[in-house]
């Protein structure tokens, strides 16, 4: 309600990193009002620099998609901008997919990394678990090998418990059906390496949850099995799967 409330002037001055996570907690009009203060922010930028910003702020792709004229150049990048391919990683909108697409055929290449990180634009994809972009970056060719770690590296050694959903099971099949190298090494250690690790490390808590069940089930306050999956896994349906 307080930045509802901030005239368009002082938007200026506003730091916006999170602006996609306040808009989501206003509802109507308070939310158009905050995306259209932050659209005049904007306008004010080069044209380049206020696609990309407008992209990672979660603002509607129709709104920030103005910016990519005939001088906008999806490749350019500095210290401090990165490639436009780096700033989809964060959207999994049908229309930034769908205008992904077109980028590439206007020369936009997949194969490019932040300036101040290593890994690619698909492993952005995989630390955010974007699989929906990754999929279309693979699709359009992007390379399931290249920067460091690896794609695959960063799948399997991010969010292990996730790995219950199934979600990243058919993220990893894909990125192997791409020609990811599951034997590829960064920092002494394989993406195979990361994963047995993750489920080594379940196990160890699995047997110590269920070592405590039993227990409690000698004592005669056995939880019932939907109880003992949201213990552990947080969500059933995610423990069934």
């Amino acid at each position: 309600a307080q930045l509802a409330g901030m005239s368009t002037e002082a938007f200026e001055d506003f730091y916006f990193d999170g602006i996609n996570m306040i808009t989501q907690s206003l509802g109507e009009p308070a939310r158009q009002k905050v995306q259209n203060a932050a659209l005049h922010v904007l306008s004010a930028l080069p044209i380049n620099v206020a696609f990309r910003i407008g992209l990672e702020w979660g603002l509607p792709f129709d709104s920030v998609r103005p910016f990519t004229g005939a001088t906008f150049d999806p490749n350019l990048e500095s210290e401090y901008m990165d490639p436009v391919a780096v700033a989809f990683a964060s959207r999994s909108d049908v229309p930034c997919q769908s205008f992904v697409r077109e980028l590439v055929q206007r020369g936009m290449r997949l194969n490019v990394s932040s300036p101040l990180r290593t890994h690619s634009a698909l492993g952005d994809c995989m630390q955010q678990r974007n699989f929906g972009m990754a999929r279309v970056y693979l699709e359009l060719g992007a390379d399931p090998n290249f920067g460091h770690p690896s794609p695959l590296e960063l799948l399997c050694k991010n969010n292990a418990y996730d790995l219950t959903t199934g979600a990243d099971a058919k993220m990893l099949e894909s990125l192997l059906k791409a020609g990811a190298d599951p034997f590829a090494s960064f920092d002494g250690k394989t993406a195979m390496d990361s994963l047995t690790s993750s489920l080594a490390d379940i196990d160890a808590e699995l047997y110590d949850l269920y070592q405590g069940r039993f227990d409690e089930a000698v004592d005669g306050n056995l939880p019932s099995e939907a109880q003992f999956e949201i213990d552990y896994f947080g969500d059933s349906n995610a423990a069934k799967a």
